[in-house]
């Protein structure tokens, strides 16, 4: 069974980030945001040195492993690409994240 061209450009997609595309420092938050279809934008990614607000429907830690949670929970800066990934029905917007900082706790 062949994919075809068309399937072909969309596995490309999920792996290669936009064209211009550069990474950037985030921190992460859950907005509140609740859907009953997926993908749901939940998380907001800030900009550290300043700028627009990303909505997001998740974030791939696959090179960096950790879980969403902590990431949040421990107020991590967050280094990565923002990646739109066309679906069937509406676009995901992803965080590839390629590094992670947590900040320092004080005893």
């Amino acid at each position: 069974m062949s994919l075809g061209t068309g399937a072909c450009l969309s596995l490309l997609l999920l792996v290669a980030p936009a064209a211009g595309a550069e990474e950037h420092e985030y921190t992460i938050r859950y907005n509140g945001v609740r859907c009953k279809a997926a993908p749901c934008p939940t998380l907001d990614a800030t900009p550290v040195a300043g700028g627009k607000v990303v909505r997001l429907t998740g974030l791939d830690l696959s090179a960096v492993g950790g879980s969403e949670r902590e990431i949040i929970d421990r107020k991590a800066i967050v280094r990565g690409t923002v990646v739109v990934v066309p679906l069937a029905i509406r676009a995901e917007t992803l965080l590839r994240v390629t590094r992670v900082r947590y900040p320092h706790r004080r005893r």
